[in-house]
């Protein structure tokens, strides 16, 4: 068994804290049922499947005060121990197809069985799934949406109280890569296979396919590479399982497209990045603070900077006027650094801890060709910003051109 502790208020980091000013409840799974269904109802039931994770005792703890136990300050979880996460075996190990095709099929299960029981999960990065042998099982249910509303579910450490958990876009929160526009406060793409994919290409080949800028002629080689693995609808995951003979690899995968930064494992809250940007007067990037932003040890100074062309493009160029605020500097460098082009928000010091301070590279060129290109698995850059929205800009052609001065 293992031991996970989350904790929901920073009070209890704090020196104020002391072990007079809790009390705790704790549950133990042979307290509820299985659930089957999503109904809006007081049963005593609990996720159960085979490829979910098993919380086998859940400690709440709760303020003293808290008389009617409202407002949870955290969870001590006692769950099933795994072998290790789906992101580690993909990244240094070698399973087999066979073995890809098991854990696929698993995790598809898990996610279809959490719908089923009202839980939608918003956080599907390759390390929430965690593997006994290929066994694969779906964790960590920070950012979901759950509509039955059982206080079953929370008292074992699978769901939080709280509105922001039942609509996706109160969520603001997500992992770069594996988020979609809509819990990111947006509209469009969700992207919500994402997840799929990596388990059927090599592990440079599927950033590649992901975030790689490629023309038409690109495009058609990929498409006969895979092709002769046996696939035709590589969006269709049963078609995939079924028909896939091979695992999909590029001989020219690039390696600079993996996010191989530790910090793009985590997911964030765009509420922090909203409160640095807004130390910004109009958030135009004018007059700004001194601390706005630390970008000493940090690339993400090549973000920002599109950010801001982007911006000057849609008033100028295109005469839009974001009247509903839809695409102020905050919510395009959101969608550009969590979606079109992953790169770690750690710059804007939301990472404490010193001893993390790798960053993966970004540079101009690549990021301007990524908002002008699409890739074989994604929209351009523009078209993702553009559409993030129900009023936005026109259509239009992003293009860039290489000069000398």
């Amino acid at each position: 068994m293992a031991l996970r502790v989350a904790v929901f208020d920073p009070f209890l980091f704090t020196k104020q804290f002391c072990a007079g000013q809790i009390k705790w409840r704790t549950h133990l799974i042979s307290d509820f049922g299985t659930a089957t269904n999503n109904k809006q109802d007081d049963a005593l039931v609990v996720p159960v499947h085979e490829n979910i994770i098993r919380n086998f005792a859940n400690i709440e703890i709760y303020d003293s005060g808290d008389e009617k136990e409202e407002d949870c300050l955290g969870w001590i979880s006692i769950m099933e121990k795994c072998d290790g996460n789906l992101r580690e075996k993909l990244k240094n190990g070698n399973p087999t197809l066979k073995e890809r095709k098991k854990v696929a099929i698993g995790i598809k299960s898990g996610l279809k069985y959490l719908e089923k029981i009202g839980i939608e999960h918003f956080d599907k990065k390759l390390a929430n799934f965690l593997l006994i042998g290929d066994v694969a099982k779906v964790c960590d249910f920070g950012l979901i949406k759950e509509w039955s509303e059982r206080k079953s579910y929370r008292k074992l450490g699978y769901t939080r109280r709280g509105s922001k958990y039942r609509e996706e876009d109160a969520l603001f929160a997500g992992t770069p890569g594996f988020a979609g526009q809509w819990q990111l406060g947006g509209f469009g793409a969700a992207y919500l296979n994402d997840y799929f994919l990596y388990l059927f290409c090599d592990w440079k080949t599927i950033w590649s396919l992901n975030y790689r800028p490629i023309d038409e002629q690109e495009k058609n080689e990929i498409d006969k590479i895979i092709l002769n693995c046996g696939v035709k609808h590589i969006n269709d995951e049963d078609h995939v399982i079924s028909n896939i003979t091979k695992i999909i690899s590029l001989e020219n995968a690039s390696g600079s497209f993996c996010l191989d930064d530790p910090n793009l494992t985590k997911s964030c809250q765009m509420s922090s990045l909203k409160q640095q940007m807004t130390k910004c007067v109009n958030l135009t990037m004018k007059n700004l603070t001194i601390n706005i932003l630390d970008q000493k040890s940090s690339n993400l100074c090549v973000p920002i900077s599109v950010t801001a062309l982007v911006r000057f493009a849609m008033k100028k160029d295109l005469f839009f006027d974001d009247k509903n605020d839809n695409y102020t500097f905050d919510k395009i460098l959101t969608t550009l650094t969590m979606i079109v082009y992953p790169r770690s928000l750690a710059g804007l010091n939301l990472n404490p801890k010193n001893e993390e301070s790798q960053f993966q590279m970004s540079d101009i060129e690549t990021l301007l060709e990524r908002i002008c290109k699409k890739t074989f698995l994604k929209d351009s850059g523009w078209e993702i910003i553009r559409k993030r929205s129900h009023v936005k800009p026109d259509e239009s052609i992003c293009d860039i051109e290489k000069g000398y001065f």
